[in-house]
């Protein structure tokens, strides 16, 4: 079962790209995985959001925009590699866990 959804919801900084750009709904449980691989990263990161931002309202510009350099985390291996699929902006390209 594929939930469609179309509300915007959910806490700012873990809202899946397709979330943000809600033009045709979105499926819950892909843009959950984005969120999960969101919750992945500030924990091996000391709670550091993967965009650096000083004002809360750039941040779903940032998660629509901005590149993604694992390379100045602790993600390195199998780990940084779960995290690119997590935090693909292409939920059809997305893994699924």
């Amino acid at each position: 079962m594929n939930p469609i959804c179309y509300d915007v919801c959910g806490t700012d900084g873990f809202k899946a790209p397709e979330v943000l750009d809600n033009l045709e709904g979105y499926n819950g449980f892909i843009s959950d995985v984005w969120s999960l691989g969101i919750t992945l990263y500030t924990f091996i990161n000391d709670g550091e959001f993967p965009w650096k931002i000083s004002k809360i309202q750039d941040l779903d510009n940032a998660t629509l925009e901005e590149e993604l350099d694992l390379s100045e985390t602790r993600a390195s291996g199998d780990l940084g590699d779960l995290l690119k699929k997590m935090l693909e902006r292409d939920p059809e390209q997305r893994i699924l866990l």
